[in-house]
This record gives structure tokens, C-alpha cells and sequence, in this order.
């Protein structure tokens, strides 16, 4: 996903910085983007529309042109930053 968002976003103004948020059971790319390599052990979590083993072959070259960071962040972080959507699309 931010291999697509950080090139739009660039190719429109190269003047903001892109960081990129990765869930820390989720942290290939992250790992990939800072030049390490850590083992991911596929779990459930709340961020698993955004969760992956690794990065793709032509994912990679766009995010390490246009991101200009990575964090990563605890399941506790998500499901707070979510939850207020969730009780909205709950209340109807």
C-alpha cells in the first residue's frame, strides 16, 4: 500500500516526507526499508489488511525511492487509532 500512496503523493509534491507504519508481529518491511532481515511468524492481528511476510519485488524499489521512514507499532496502537471508525460504522 504505501508503495502506491508514497508515489502518488511525490509525484504530485516532493516537498513532505512519507513515513511508513508497520505492526511490529508484521515487520518485514520495516526490517527490509532499514537494511536488517527479521523472521515473521504469521499471527493474527488487528492490521491484517496490511500485513505481510515480505516485501514484493516491485514494491521494494518504490519505497525505498519515495519513504523516508519506518515505524512500527504495537497491536494496542492500531486497535486504538481504529477504533474510533469501528464505533462509528457501528452506530449506523
Amino acid at each position: 500500500m504505501i508503495s502506491g500512496i508514497a508515489s502518488a503523493i511525490k509525484s504530485q509534491t516532493s516537498e513532505v516526507e512519507i513515513v511508513g507504519v508497520q505492526v511490529e508481529l508484521y515487520s518485514a518491511v520495516d526490517a527490509d526499508f532499514h537494511g536488517e532481515s527479521r523472521p515473521v511468524t504469521p499471527l493474527g492481528t488487528v492490521a491484517e489488511g496490511i500485513a505481510v511476510k515480505s516485501p514484493r519485488v516491485h514494491t521494494r524499489p518504490l519505497i525505498n525511492k519515495y519513504v523516508h521512514d519506518m515505524l512500527l507499532v504495537g497491536e494496542e496502537l492500531v486497535e486504538q487509532a481504529v477504533s474510533p471508525a469501528r464505533d462509528r460504522e457501528n452506530r449506523g
